[in-house]
């Protein structure tokens, strides 16, 4: 998953549902001004569209979408709700979208917060293209990117090496043949499955930012362009 969420009570769950489905509700009715946005993640990158609400009925509320978010959505079975009306982002359930007709229905509602929200900084999924190695002292750590921004980079390596976040170090790495290096502090690592993902803060020069800015917008592409590939293919 290319994304994760908190959940959040503010009453209580039951309670909570049923404010969101007012709200909802008001909308549709055009008691309240429409402002609804849906947003999901694809290979991290954020796919938001606005949204209509087309009918609300029995805990269902049916929407018009944008066919790229049909195709996320459809995928993921979830999406979040976004609106000035709601204290907080919303997760629904996806009960079925309709890719052709750009329709999606919805179902059972909670509050969420969401972390990458919060991020300052575009991260996309590089799906380990190339290798990095970073050097922490006497410790050298090869692997490969999994994830990349400007500010920081997480690197999965078959190496356990055993350093303290807040470690400073170096990296490097080669894309397209742009040879990148930076200072980076590790800022925390998880293991999974015999691996290590070491995710490091980045310390960027003027040369050096730009190259990783050109490798986020040259990845930021080849994800938007997979995703109509998708849509194509879905409506074949």
């Amino acid at each position: 998953m290319d994304f994760f969420y908190v959940p959040l009570t503010v009453d209580d769950p039951q309670t909570d549902e049923a404010s969101i489905l007012d709200v909802l509700t008001d909308m549709w009715r055009k008691e309240l001004s429409s402002d609804l946005m849906l947003l999901n993640y694809y290979e991290m990158l954020p796919i938001s569209y606005s949204s209509t609400i087309l009918n609300v009925h029995q805990g269902q509320v049916e929407l018009a979408v944008h066919r790229n978010q049909a195709v996320v959505m459809l995928a993921q079975k979830l999406t979040f709700l976004k609106s000035s009306h709601f204290p907080h982002h919303v997760l629904a359930v996806v009960q079925g979208a309709q890719i052709e007709r750009q329709l999606a229905l919805l179902s059972r509602y909670s509050y969420v917060t969401l972390p990458a929200e919060r991020r300052k900084n575009l991260r996309v999924n590089m799906e380990g293209r190339f290798e990095a190695v970073i050097q922490f002292g006497s410790i050298k750590i090869t692997g490969t990117v999994h994830d990349l921004s400007i500010a920081g980079i997480a690197v999965n390596s078959g190496q356990l090496c055993l350093v303290e976040e807040g470690t400073p170090g170096k990296i490097t790495f080669t894309y397209n043949g742009k040879t990148t290096s930076a200072k980076v502090k590790l800022m925390r690592f998880s293991d999974d499955a015999g691996m290590r993902k070491y995710i490091v803060s980045l310390e960027l020069d003027a040369i050096n930012e730009r190259n990783v800015y050109q490798i986020i917008m040259l990845r930021e592409h080849e994800i938007i362009q997979k995703l109509r590939d998708q849509v194509e293919r879905q409506l074949l």
